[in-house]
């Protein structure tokens, strides 16, 4: 809930007349309201923002227990809201506590005089009532939350009929500014065709962003002067009223979870039903039954248990509750793992591997001799892969070697080439197509990276040149406002050259956007070509070695390489 107090656009008016009541009548409401609902236990939090000059200050940092901060202070957002980051909140529990903290803000905030009048605020507050609302009655998690804004808005000045001049002027400025933008936030929520609304144009606005339309209740006090020399500025303030009445809000409950209480609930919950299961077990004759989680003594001992059950010398495993089921299918995975990983062991000692769908290896077995007078690999079983042993090359299997004399020695192959000279060969040969495909890879690699290159060196032009741009319309803007010019609804005054600066402006990014997503396109093609590269440069190391040296591998077949093509 949001209440604005908006002075009119003169300053005969003093403070109270400011509405500045509203402030302490709402404290009062608040802590009424608590009293009534004794079923609630309700936290109260306040705190005292002001926006002096688009810088933001808090009102309570002059208590002794609170000091001034050290970082400044931002405007953060995240899923629940925006809040000041840096702002005091102080923890009150009655009328009174509420009622010092909003004195000792008002002594600290910034006032000034001009020809219009002797105590003009210089600066926006926000005075923030936090709620937190528990129940008392029932257990549940989940609590309410609310805000309450109170903003004390500074009223726009014609610097005209103000004579303002030096710092006054200089507030002046922001004060305008800062109306000019809030009004344009207000303009946005009431077009329900805009998407955007230019909440980051200034602190004001930013810091109100969950609190203007949308999910609140907000109520709006413009104060006006009935003089008729004052009518200008009397309807000025009832146009922003009439603007403000067409943003429109759907106000929900807030409610959240306490962790805490959610933890503390589960536990007990969870102490219940092991007690409702305990009955249970007592009433069925089951009370060996624990349902408490394993220990490492109970798991070692179903690990023996499915070890004794694989081999044969346990029929049967007991089972006593669903934790132990689960325990026993993991143990068997356990077990299953262990005895592949020994059967891959020995199988390794004793034989060299390669799977039967690996062409070029089985060439190079070929060339070597290394096969039956059938053309059958020897020691091939009936699975997917051939082990290579010291068989005799006139062996068979199921047959038993002739005798002595017609014993023949298998066929030696060569003396192996070098590891150069293997690598050209397979090249040239089994790996030629593997060649091509590298060759063709590393030729889009190179162009892709050639064009990232030319993309990154006119991105940083078009940065640097943005920049510029940035520059020269900044100093635009700071001439603007050192003079102070300003339409009469609050708007800046833009020259032609200032809009062309943002005209200008609007296209570099929008070419810094285009030239940026080109770019991480092309970081993307370059990955996968890299990618590529290295599949195919593995491939061809690997057929070399394998042809060279007969020893196993995993190759995959030549239809996984791919080359890069794009459209």
């Amino acid at each position: 809930m949001e209440f604005f107090t908006m002075p009119p656009r003169t300053w005969f008016m003093r403070q109270l007349q400011r509405m500045w009541f509203l402030r302490p009548s709402m404290a009062i409401m608040v802590f009424r309201m608590i009293e009534e609902r004794p079923t609630h236990a309700i936290t109260v939090r306040v705190s005292y923002l002001e926006i002096y000059n688009e810088s933001l200050f808090d009102l309570l940092s002059t208590l002794p227990y609170v000091g001034p901060s050290v970082t400044p202070m931002t405007i953060v957002e995240n899923p629940q809201g925006v809040f000041i980051k840096g702002l005091s909140v102080h923890l009150t529990s009655q009328e009174e506590d509420a009622f010092s903290l909003l004195f000792e803000g008002e002594t600290n905030r910034i006032i000034a005089s001009h020809t219009m009048n002797k105590n003009s605020s210089r600066s926006h507050c926000i005075f923030t009532i936090y709620l937190e609302a528990h129940s008392r009655t029932l257990s549940e998690e989940k609590y309410i939350t609310s805000k309450i804004n109170l903003v004390d808005l500074a009223g726009s000045e014609r610097l005209g009929k103000s004579g303002s001049e030096g710092q006054v002027l200089k507030e002046a400025t922001y004060i305008n500014k800062s109306l000019s933008f809030l009004e344009q936030a207000i303009i946005a929520l009431g077009d329900q065709k805009r998407d955007h609304i230019p909440f980051r144009q200034c602190k004001l606005t930013h810091a109100l962003k969950d609190s203007l339309g949308g999910n609140c209740n907000m109520v709006l006090v413009t104060n006006i002067y009935g003089e008729a020399a004052q009518l200008e500025e009397t309807l000025s303030s009832l146009r922003f009223a009439s603007r403000m009445k067409l943003v429109t809000t759907e106000p929900a409950i807030n409610e959240k979870y306490d962790a805490e209480r959610m933890v503390k609930n589960l536990e007990k919950e969870l102490a219940l039903l092991k007690q409702e299961l305990a009955i249970h077990d007592s009433l069925t004759n089951r009370t060996f039954v624990t349902y408490d989680p394993m220990d490492e003594i109970q798991i070692a001992e179903i690990n023996s248990q499915v070890r004794r059950y694989l081999e044969g010398t346990l029929d049967e495993i007991d089972i006593i509750s669903l934790r132990q089921i689960k325990e026993v299918f993991n143990q068997f995975r356990v077990v299953l793992s262990q005895q592949e990983q020994e059967v891959e062991s020995t199988l390794r000692r004793k034989y060299t591997l390669i799977d039967r769908n690996d062409f070029a290896a089985i060439s190079a077995i070929q060339k070597a001799g290394l096969v039956d007078v059938d053309g059958h690999l020897v020691g091939e079983p009936e699975g997917q892969n051939f082990g290579l042993g010291v068989a005799p090359f006139s062996t068979k299997p199921g047959k038993k070697a002739k005798s002595k004399k017609t014993f023949k020695e298998p066929l030696r192959p060569d003396t192996p080439p070098s590891k150069p000279v293997a690598f050209e060969e397979f090249k040239n040969e089994q790996g030629s197509e593997i060649n091509r495909i590298f060759k063709e890879n590393k030729s889009i690699l190179n162009e892709r990276r050639k064009r990232a290159s030319e993309t990154t060196q006119h991105i940083n032009a078009i940065k640097r040149e943005i920049d510029v741009t940035k520059e020269a319309l900044n100093f635009q803007k700071s001439l603007w406002e050192k003079q102070g010019k300003y339409e009469n609804k609050g708007l800046m005054i833009i020259d032609e050259e200032e809009f062309l600066l943002i005209l200008k402006l609007k296209d570099l990014k929008k070419q810094y956007r285009s030239e940026y997503q080109d770019l991480r396109d092309l970081r993307a093609e370059i990955q996968y070509c890299q990618h590529l590269v290295d599949q195919c440069r593995h491939r061809l190391l690997m057929g070399a070695t394998v042809g060279k040296n007969l020893t196993s591998g995993t190759m995959s077949p030549l239809s996984s390489l791919r080359t890069c093509r794009w459209h």
